[in-house]
């Protein structure tokens, strides 16, 4: 029986993620089949939406590649067993995080032993990552929303217009 997304805590998820990724980013060259099939599985229990791994892997790719270039060089079969490794850590690692809130990352760090600030910065990090967006963005996400009948979930950062007195700086 496979225990529900909600039975497993964030920070049991956060540790499933690190000692798979670490297996499959340790194992030998030879066992790159292997890691696709447990990078495959990954996605067919996690089942994240596909537009939002796409988004993800498409960024991850550039510096994958950037790395197994050189060694494709002299090595091919080397560098495509290199490289299926890389993605497969790639997608076990994206497959775990479509289960996680953000909000739960720092606390699921926390109990895991993280220093605090590690936990925070981390966070920090990746809520930057998400929210990252032009003026643009809010009309193509409520267009999008209508199109699939959905309310789309925004952020907003409001940065105020103001002097700080004395500092020789001023915002807005």
């Amino acid at each position: 029986v496979t225990p529900s997304r909600a039975a497993i805590t964030p920070a049991g998820r956060v540790l499933a993620s690190i000692l798979l990724v670490a297996g499959v980013a340790t194992a030998p060259t030879r066992a790159w089949p292997a890691c696709a099939a447990l990078a495959a599985a990954c996605l067919v229990v996690t089942r994240p939406r596909l537009r939002w791994l796409c988004g993800r892997v498409f960024l991850a790719l550039f510096p994958i590649v950037a790395l197994v270039v050189p060694v494709a060089l002299h090595d091919p079969p080397r560098a495509a067993a290199i490289g299926a490794r890389a993605v497969s850590a790639l997608l076990i690692a994206l497959g775990i995080a479509s289960t996680l809130a953000l909000a739960s990352l720092p606390g699921a760090l926390r109990t895991l032993g993280a220093p605090r600030v590690l936990a925070a910065t981390i966070h920090s990090m990746l809520w930057q990552i998400e929210h990252v967006g032009d003026e643009g963005e809010v009309e193509r996400a409520l267009v999008i929303g209508a199109k699939l009948s959905i309310t789309p979930r925004l952020a907003v950062r409001v940065n105020p217009s103001f002097d700080l007195k004395g500092s020789g700086m001023k915002m807005g």
